[in-house]
């Protein structure tokens, strides 16, 4: 069988593990809100090492674990449909004032493993 792939899209937001937002981190309220809107799929990631600009409030200090600072950089990132992740826009506009945020299309490998969830969901009503 040929390889087969989908279109997707993904939404990217580059942060600070010190970013607070309503009490808790940036990444963290990203994730709620994502799980409540239904989002497909999201992933945190925490360097190991970077530095931020003014555009995210600080300065261009260097932080690692060798310093001693804890501010590390947070990648959020998070898979859908162009339209699912659409409705994230309004909330990241609100909070994600000191991040970096990109938005993009991808192509997603379809695995035999997807293909038979797609096929139960779609056998279940769940899916066109």
């Amino acid at each position: 069988m040929a390889a087969e792939f989908k279109k997707c899209w993904m939404l990217k937001i580059y942060t600070g593990e010190d970013v607070i937002v309503d009490n808790d981190p940036l990444y963290r309220t990203i994730l709620e809100e994502a799980r409540r809107l239904k989002i497909a799929g999201a992933t945190v990631i925490r360097g190991i090492e970077g530095y931020a600009t003014e555009v995210r409030g600080i300065d261009r200090r260097p932080v690692s674990l060798f310093t001693g600072v804890s501010n590390l950089p947070v990648l959020v990132t998070l898979v859908d449909q162009k339209e699912n992740l659409e409705k994230l826009i309004p909330f990241l506009e609100k909070k994600a004032t000191h991040a970096l945020v990109l938005f993009e299309e991808s192509t997603a490998l379809i695995t035999d493993y997807m293909r038979q969830v797609i096929a139960k969901r779609q056998a279940d009503g769940l899916e066109k």
